[in-house]
This record gives structure tokens, sequence and C-alpha cells, in this order.
């Protein structure tokens, strides 16, 4: 939990600390820390370092690309696919995404085919994370390298082939 302080001056003074209850995420970049506009807007501005942290559950409709050099951190929160398109992945970390990280959360992926993805990147890191679903498999690792799962249960659905899929990938 981050505590943020807020003053304002001519005649007014206000102090507010989070959570606020409607924030979806916060990011972290260069040492500040700011509220996204929301989850989704955080992951298509992100660059290079940024982390972006989740302030609570969240629904997406919507897959997940992950860019290059860029962390997710559920801050123990879920994050739900509640999409239609099946294909794929429900977060991505793809070609020329190195060093994607996702961590401390959960993540469920019950309608789709893989609930994570490392797909053509050199480095990615899955750590202390639940990955509940995956029609196919909870994780695949698809032409990656460098790819470490840690501390994770993978739970994929009952008719999945495997939890962890290596898969040659190429692009």
């Amino acid at each position: 939990v981050f505590a943020v302080e807020a003053t304002f001056t001519n005649n007014v003074e206000v102090t507010e600390s989070e959570p606020w209850p409607n924030v979806e995420a916060y990011v972290t970049r260069g040492g500040f820390t700011t509220v996204a506009s929301s989850f989704a807007d955080a992951v298509t501005n992100a660059q290079a370092v940024d982390v972006i942290t989740l302030a609570k559950d969240l629904d997406s409709n919507a897959k997940i690309n992950l860019p290059a050099d860029v962390t997710l951190d559920g801050n123990g929160h879920a994050l739900t696919y509640t999409g239609t398109d099946k294909e794929q992945a429900f977060i991505t970390a793809s070609t020329n995404a190195d060093n994607v990280t996702v961590k401390n959360i959960t993540i469920n992926a019950n309608n789709i085919k893989h609930g994570v993805q490392f797909y053509c990147c050199d480095g990615g890191t899955l750590e202390n994370a639940t990955v509940n679903g995956g029609i196919y498999t909870a994780v695949i690792v698809n032409g990656a390298t460098d790819v470490t799962i840690a501390d994770s249960t993978l739970k994929p659905a009952a008719s999945a082939y495997t939890n962890i899929e290596y898969a040659m990938g190429s692009g």
C-alpha cells in the first residue's frame, strides 16, 4: 500500500491518503508513483522500467500485452479475463518484450487458451503468482529464452493438456 499525500495551496489545503475506491492501478516511474487513469491506460502507456501495481481486483475483457522491461505487480490482487476471444493468452510478453516480470498476482484465465505467455522474448519472470485456468495451459513459453517461474501455482483448466508448454515459437 502506498502513502500518497497531496497538498494544494491558494487558501485551501487538502491531504488525502490512498486507497481511493476508483483507482485501478498505480505506475511507478523513475522513483515517482502516480495514479493511472485506468489499468488499461497504465499498460498502453507503459515505458521501460515502469512498475504497474494493481490497486484492487480487476476484470479485463481485453488481452494484456506487456512491453519490454515492465513489471506488473498484482499487489496481492486478482486479474480476471472476461473476454470472449479464446485465442492466444490473457497476459503476454511478446517479441522484443524482454525482461517482463509478472508477480504477486492471481490470474484467472478460464476462457482463453493460455493464462500467461512469454513469446519470442529474452528474459521474463513469473513470480509469486497463481494462474487459474488456461484451456490449453496455464503458462506457455513459446520461443522465449531465460524465463523464470518461481514460487507460483499453476492450475490450468481440467481439460488442459499440461501446466506449462514449451514451444519453438518464431518471430
